[in-house]
């Protein structure tokens, strides 16, 4: 791997900092990500497939993930924490329900309550995995458009919109 130095301009009078850029080659960047096709699912991996359905296998599997990684942090898991308190309220207070059964509930409701809790604490995380997966479908992306095999025109009906 080589190390360049980058140069920043200086920006209101603070002082400019070089710092190394690393350059990776196409060829490098391919072998990583074989790599990993072949360590996320190496049923999919036989020796009789190409470079280019190895990519392909990676991408898709990469677009799932993406694709649910995108939900999480869209959903409105703090309105989720009030509707499932105000959908609760009723039956901890009702007569007729046992106070086994107002138990029983409140422990799930705690116990789902808590798990909504720890999602949005970590939200951070979350947007941070969904940045760090869609570079790295970015760089698949990249490497398929240099097969001859390459389909751009089928690649953008699958995609549909950018993730």
């Amino acid at each position: 791997m080589e190390t360049n130095q980058s140069n920043f301009p200086a920006v209101g009078g603070m002082e400019c900092v070089t710092i190394p850029a690393f350059n990776i080659s196409d060829e490098e960047m391919k072998a990583y990500y074989l790599k990993e096709a072949y360590l996320t699912d190496r049923h999919a991996c036989t020796p009789n497939r190409t470079e280019f359905e190895l990519l392909n296998i990676l991408l898709k599997k990469q677009k799932k993930i993406l694709q649910f990684l995108s939900k999480l942090t869209q959903f409105p898991w703090s309105e989720t924490m009030i509707d499932l308190q105000a959908a609760c309220l009723p039956l901890m207070v009702a007569d007729s329900v046992s106070g086994e059964n107002r138990l029983v509930t409140g422990k799930m409701v705690v116990q789902t309550m808590q798990g909504v809790s720890n999602i949005l604490v970590n939200k951070d995380v979350l947007a941070s995995l969904v940045m760090t997966y869609n570079r790295h479908y970015q760089n698949v992306r990249y490497l398929l458009r240099q097969f001859s095999e390459y389909d751009e025109k089928k690649d953008l009906s699958r995609s549909g919109s950018t993730i």
